[in-house]
């Protein structure tokens, strides 16, 4: 007859969990969680004692953890315990316990508690019945994909159906196509900022809603629940302040003089500098009446800039935004601009 091996906690992560690899190169993580119970002492009276358990996960159930759980969340672990058998160092020997973990209960922690709203408030959800397991939130992936997810949030444009075609964001401005879905579209990658996306954190991105939240809105979703109408409605301003961009049509190309200027005063190399400039993320023209070089991000949505002349800018005046370190000559070109397109 064969034993039974089963065991459970309920605690708090203590410590950022160590990312560990196996030889086969599959991903492991240790951790340690706090698990606090009321006993009585020797004088009787009561006390809380806290045990610290090691915990162990493996593949999907390790990302999972890592992708949802931060220091101080509370979390409930099912899974089996093993030993580990060593010989110290004076010749005893030695036996460690340690949770090997299967599956996880996502449960309120403080975050999502300071975001419940008052009863009454539509705005907001009750988290204190959120515990989700991975089989739930893999099955759920499964029947909701993010094209999908994009036509229930009607999210602008039209979502491709297949991995590898290139689009255009529908979570922040983008003049160019530069993201691709892959993994049978259950997953997004934003090429040119560099994020990786499931369908969990697509919601979340485009709701502004915390991991907590984003879980349960998805399984609400992927269960048929339709989302309530406030929540479109403040994706639709969101959608519509971003639009609106700095007027930054005076910028030029730089002169060969100023590219070199610009280097000697960065102390880089100069191809550096043209590289930039042939990227379109390097613009020279007129920041408060001073001659800038300016530099953009990919949107067009911030610009940084400094005088040519390396001097500082002047004393702030009235709709003008200066960096709070006030020896850096760093302005906000998007902040002061005064139009929009």
């Amino acid at each position: 007859m064969s034993g039974f091996n089963q065991a459970t906690l309920l605690g708090r992560l203590c410590a950022p969990p160590e990312e560990l690899q196996t030889r086969k190169r599959t991903l492991f993580i240790k951790a340690t969680i706090a698990v606090s119970i009321h006993r009585k002492n020797a004088e009787g009276s009561g006390e809380e004692h806290t045990s610290f358990i090691p915990v162990m996960m493996f593949g999907k159930t390790a990302e999972l953890f890592l992708k949802y759980v931060n220091k101080g969340d509370m979390v409930h672990l099912a899974g089996r315990l093993d030993s580990n058998e060593w010989e110290g160092n004076d010749g005893t020997k030695r036996l460690s316990l340690s949770l090997v973990v299967e599956q996880i209960n996502f449960l309120p922690n403080e975050r999502s508690k300071a975001a419940t709203p008052k009863a009454g408030n539509p705005n907001g959800t009750n988290m204190t019945s959120l515990m989700i397991s991975r089989s739930d939130l893999d099955a759920a992936k499964e029947r909701l994909r993010i094209p999908e997810l994009w036509r229930i949030l009607n999210l602008p444009g039209e979502p491709v159906t297949r991995d590898g075609i290139k689009f255009c964001s529908p979570l922040r401005p983008d003049a160019h196509p530069s993201c691709s879905f892959y993994d049978g579209c259950r997953r997004m990658k934003d090429w040119s900022t560099g994020k990786d996306y499931d369908a969990i954190d697509f919601l979340g991105e485009a709701l502004t809603l915390q991991n907590g939240e984003s879980i349960r809105r998805f399984l609400d979703i992927a269960n048929g629940d339709k989302l309530q109408p406030h929540m479109l409605r403040f994706f639709e301003c969101r959608r519509k302040a971003e639009v609106r961009r700095p007027n930054l049509s005076g910028l030029r190309k730089a002169t060969r003089a100023e590219l070199q200027e610009i280097a000697d005063s960065r102390k880089v190399d100069p191809r550096a500098v043209q590289l930039a400039q042939g990227l379109g993320t390097l613009r020279v023209g007129d920041v408060c009446g001073y001659l800038s070089w300016v530099l953009l991000d990919s949107s067009g949505l911030c610009a940084e800039g400094r005088r040519l002349n390396r001097k500082p800018y002047p004393a702030i005046t009235k709709g003008k935004v200066r960096s709070a370190n006030e020896s850096r000559t760093l302005y906000v070109v998007a902040a002061k601009t005064g139009q929009s397109e």
